[in-house]
Parts: C-alpha cells; sequence; structure tokens
C-alpha cells in the first residue's frame, strides 16, 4: 500500500548516506538554543510550556528513564509545499526544542510512525527525504516545508539522533487506510463536476472513517510509550523523546506514569494557535 504524504508512513529500514557533524546542528536556525549546562526545564520553557508529571509506580529499573513528550501538531498534504501559518510555527518552536534536548543528552526520538527504523526508498519517504536534502543544501528552509518532520530530523541530526517510529504496527496500518481513504473521498466532496448526492454522500463516508481513527487514538498513544520504554530497558538507554500528535498524548503520558517513568510533556508557544 502507498500511504499518503504527511504523518502515516510506513516502516522501513534506513541508513545514513550524508554524514552532519554535531559542529554545525545550529546551522541556520534564527534563535540561539541554549546550551547543555541550562536545566532541562528552564531551556525548553525558551520554547514552550513545560509540565512534569509523577509516575503512578515506583518500580526502581523504569525510574532512571526520562522522557519528554513533545506535543505536536500536523496535517496530511497530498504534495510537499509550503506553509505560512500556525503550522510553520509549531515546525519552528519544536525543532529548537529538541535541538536543545539533543544536547542534554536526548539523543533517541520516538515518532508517530509504524514500529523500527522509518522508510528510506518507499515513494513518499524518499519524495521527503529528497526535498529535506535540497533544503538543507541551500541553507535552513525547513521550518515552513511540509515534509515529514521525523524524516527532517533524522536528516537535519544525521549520525547524532536516532528516529524510530514506535507505535503498534496493526493500529497504525489501519489509522493509515482510512486516511487514505479520507483524502480520496476529499477529492470527490470538492468536486463541483460531481453530482451533490455523489458529494454528500463522500463527506458522509469520510465522517465513518473519522470516527474509526479516532477509536484509535487513546491506544495509539499508549502502545507507542510502552514500546518506546521497552526499547529504552533494551538498549540501556536513559533519556528519549517520544513526539506524537496531540490527541495521542494522554493515551502515552497514561502508560508513562503507569510504567513509574519520569516524563514531562512539552507544548510549544505555537501549538494552540490557530
Amino acid at each position: 500500500m502507498t500511504v499518503p504524504l504527511g504523518p502515516m508512513i510506513p516502516m522501513m529500514r534506513l541508513r545514513s548516506v550524508i554524514p552532519l557533524l554535531p559542529a554545525i546542528l545550529l546551522a541556520g536556525c534564527m534563535v540561539q538554543e541554549p546550551g547543555p549546562g541550562v536545566p532541562l526545564d528552564e531551556g525548553l520553557s525558551l520554547f514552550g510550556r513545560v509540565t512534569a508529571a509523577s509516575p503512578a509506580s515506583g518500580e526502581t529499573r523504569r525510574a532512571r528513564l526520562q522522557v519528554v513528550l513533545i506535543r505536536d501538531r500536523h496535517a496530511v498534504h497530498g504534495s510537499i509545499t509550503r506553509e505560512r501559518g500556525p503550522l510553520r510555527d509549531v515546525r519552528r518552536d519544536n525543532r529548537h526544542a529538541i535541538g536543545f534536548l539533543i544536547r542534554k543528552g536526548f539523543l533517541l526520538l520516538g515518532c508517530e510512525a509504524a514500529l523500527g527504523p522509518l522508510p528510506d526508498d518507499d515513494g513518499p519517504a524518499a519524495a521527503h527525504r529528497e526535498a529535506v536534502r535540497e533544503a538543507l543544501a541551500e541553507g535552513d528552509r525547513l521550518h515552513d516545508l511540509t515534509v515529514y518532520q521525523p524524516i527532517r530530523y533524522e536528516e537535519e541530526f544525521r549520525n547524532v539522533l536516532t528516529v524510530l517510529g514506535m507505535e503498534d504496527p496493526e493500529l497504525y496500518k489501519t489509522d493509515a487506510e482510512h486516511l487514505e481513504r479520507i483524502l480520496d473521498l476529499r477529492l470527490v466532496a470538492g468536486r463541483a463536476d460531481i453530482p451533490e448526492d455523489a458529494r454528500s454522500a463522500a463527506v458522509r463516508d469520510m465522517g465513518v472513517h473519522m470516527e474509526e481513527i479516532s477509536r484509535n487514538v487513546r491506544k495509539r498513544g499508549h502502545a507507542a510509550a510502552c514500546n518506546l520504554v521497552e526499547h529504552m530497558l533494551d538498549q540501556g538507554i536513559d533519556r528519549a523523546m517520544l513526539m506524537l500528535g496531540g490527541a495521542h498524548a494522554a493515551g502515552a503520558l497514561a502508560a508513562f506514569q503507569e510504567a513509574g517513568v519520569s516524563v514531562r510533556i512539552f507544548e510549544c508557544e505555537s501549538y494552540q494557535k490557530r
């Protein structure tokens, strides 16, 4: 199945081919990101709101784990475009927060994708990688480019940051299929040359698929958090980020608290803009 561009990207293995040295991680940024000596909460608060959540469990093996849960906003586009509205600001603010977190030793980013490495050679992912690499070669043009942001971070922080999908593959696949159908129906609903009853039916069917996606929102967030914790324990990683659409954050937070993990929720300043 070919999945639409945007947050739904299938799982395949990536291997880096273009080096990016840590010394140039800040290249092109308009805001000076704080250094590693700045306390975690103080640095994150420069770009948004930080909330610490106490774990519900005191299980010692997990008490050392620290996770920053980044609430993201994204939109699905049929092609790679330019964004001048609030989403551009979200991308900018989250980028600065992630740059700071990397300096604090958070070198793993779990994201909204099927469990495992991000795809490298499928059609949509390849197009996003190419767009990111071209933009990096010309200077930072990435805040307003509607590329899939985890691919952006993987390319921008190459050889520094590990980016992995953390979602349950079946839940993710189910929602990807609903999303693909919604995009197809959206084209039908917006065509003036199609009979009104057919357009109305397309709108109704879109609603049905949206309801199906809504049923999985909390489950997907919960599963992503559980997968991240398991990966951290398996790999001996103490610090990680999890970047999910804001709707999935509640499920992820509940899972982290149940697991006894120290978690901070980061919401950038521009998140609430419409």
